[in-house]
This record gives structure tokens, C-alpha cells and sequence, in this order.
């Protein structure tokens, strides 16, 4: 998942919220002068993109954007953008409250924090609030940007990859939404079993509960697709 699907189950203090979106960016920062919350935030990043790249229920999507001719090894990376554009335009039906109170509270949690990161990745965030990314990925031309970003942050050598399998990448966004949509309850149920006691827990989210969607469903789309002629 992309920044969105790690804010939306970072549900502990600020600074743990800052920690598992800034995980990327903290990457070579010295854990001294970080404290617990952020390092454990940032724990909490990497368990978040364990399990998500780890779910057999996903595979389907993995292999339909591996096999976007130029993509191939690029396509975890591009699953997780999908997954925050998924979330983003279901909004309305996963969560009560609305997405843009959602990522006001992300931005001040990471403009509180920024001092602690390197000055490029600073202005990496503020590129993230000042452009509201957050906020963008609830329509499709979010979801194209960001697909524009992580082009430019593959590198020269490989940014044609993502750029040239963009049509295809939309194109699939019907027949991976329910299996990204099915997948949220075990994502969320595993993310709460491993926040730790000794942390608070701040629910910046309320779910809705009894909002499933089948993977039969998932399946059957998956199935159709597969099915149609190339």
C-alpha cells in the first residue's frame, strides 16, 4: 500500500502515524533521536507491506499487472498505488467521516514532525500536502499521478516501464477493486493484532461495519477478464 493505506492503519499517536507513512523517507535516517513511537511506527510500515505483499488473495491482481508487457517487476509497487486509489474512491463506503477531515489530520501529523527527516524527503511532504496527493487518489486522475510519481522514482533508466503500461494499468482498475475491496477486513484485522499494548490507540477512522465484498465476486471478475480476447 501507498501513503494512504498506511496512514488508514497507523491507528496509534502522531508520531506513530508519522513513522509508517515516513517509513520510505526514514529509511536511512539513524533511528537515534527518532523515538520509540516513530521507530515503532516505522516497524509498523514494513509489517503493513509484508502482509499486504504476502496475500494469495491479491495474486491474481499481481500477475495481471506483472503481465502488462513492460511492467513485470514493477507491478507491486503499482498494486499498492492501486490499493490507495481503490480505498480512496470507496471512501463513502468504507469509512464513516469524510476523506478530506481524513487527510487534514495526516497533514499536521507529518508538518508536526517534518524537522525529523532529510531535507530532500522534506520536500518530498510538502509536495504531498501543498499537491493534497492524499486527497487526489479518490478520482482517477490521482490515481494517475501518483502513477506519474512513481515513474519519476524508478529512475530515468526505468520510468518508460510504468509510463508506457499506464493505459493497461487503468484499464484493469475494474478487475482489481473488488479483490483490493475483499481484502481490507484481513488487512485491518492483522494490522490491529500487531499494534502494541504499550501504545495508544487513536482511532482517527470509524469503519463501516458490514460492508463486505465477496471474493467470489473478486473471482468472478478475475475469471471474465481472463477470458477476454486480447
Amino acid at each position: 500500500m501507498d501513503s494512504l493505506g498506511h496512514a488508514i492503519f497507523a491507528d496509534s499517536t502522531t508520531p506513530f502515524l508519522f513513522g509508517a507513512v515516513c517509513a520510505d523517507l526514514l529509511r536511512n535516517r539513524p533511528v537515534d533521536g527518532l523515538g520509540s513511537e516513530i521507530q515503532a511506527g516505522r516497524t509498523s510500515h514494513l509489517q503493513l507491506d509484508a502482509f499486504f505483499d504476502s496475500l494469495k488473495s491479491l495474486a491474481p491482481c499481481r500477475n495481471l499487472l506483472f503481465n502488462i508487457g513492460s511492467l513485470k517487476h514493477y507491478s507491486g509497487p503499482v498494486l499498492d498505488v492501486c490499493a490507495d486509489y481503490v480505498i480512496g474512491k470507496n471512501w463513502n463506503l468504507l469509512f464513516n467521516g469524510r476523506i478530506e477531515d481524513f487527510v487534514l489530520r495526516i497533514h499536521n501529523a507529518l508538518i508536526t514532525n517534518i524537522r525529523l527527516l532529510p531535507e530532500k524527503a522534506r520536500a518530498s511532504v510538502t509536495a504531498l500536502v501543498n499537491e493534497n496527493q492524499l486527497l487526489a487518489y479518490r478520482d482517477q486522475a490521482g490515481l494517475g499521478m501518483a502513477l506519474d510519481r512513481l515513474a519519476i522514482a524508478v529512475g530515468k533508466r526505468n520510468w518508460n516501464n510504468i509510463v508506457e503500461g499506464k493505459p493497461k494499468i487503468m484499464s484493469l482498475i475494474p478487475i482489481i477493486e473488488p479483490f483490493i475491496l475483499a481484502a481490507l477486513p484481513d488487512i485491518r484485522a492483522h494490522m490491529q493484532r500487531l499494534v502494541a499494548p504499550e501504545y495508544t490507540q487513536v482511532a482517527r477512522l470509524v469503519w463501516r461495519e458490514g460492508i463486505t465484498i465477496s471474493r467470489e465476486h473478486a473471482s468472478v471478475a478475475s475469471v471474465r477478464h481472463e477470458k477476454e480476447p486480447v
